[in-house]
């Protein structure tokens, strides 16, 4: 039996997301070496959002400015082999993550989409 995570990570910045997985996998390779099966990342395509608005709202309704915001995504898939360190292991990954009160990766958006035991 092994358990299954399926982790989502959103960012507005493609930097975090890098550092997050890099952080991510430096404590499971360091910790858990021999505990991990498989751990793979997968980058979904950015969605891109533009915002046209008027630089006057009386007249002159050809000048108009556009922005921009990129959202990146990326799912990460780990299965770890099953045994009494699940517990132990669960709670160390929601500690990394930081879904308490401080949050060291406050421009991420990280859900946990499956717990799965396989």
């Amino acid at each position: 039996m092994h358990l299954s995570y399926i982790l989502k990570v959103k960012s507005f910045y493609i930097r975090f997301i890098y550092i997050f997985i890099k952080k991510l996998s430096f404590i499971l390779r360091r910790k858990l070496k021999q505990k991990i099966i498989f751990f793979k990342i997968i980058f979904l395509p950015s969605k891109k959002k533009i915002y046209t608005v008027l630089k006057s709202p009386h007249v002159n309704k050809k000048s108009k400015e556009q922005f921009q915001s990129k959202k990146y995504q990326a799912i990460l898939h780990i299965i770890f082999k099953n045994n009494k360190i699940t517990k132990i292991l669960h709670l160390k990954i929601l500690k990394f993550l930081n879904l308490g009160k401080k949050n060291l990766f406050l421009p991420l958006q990280i859900k946990v989409l499956e717990k799965v035991i396989i």
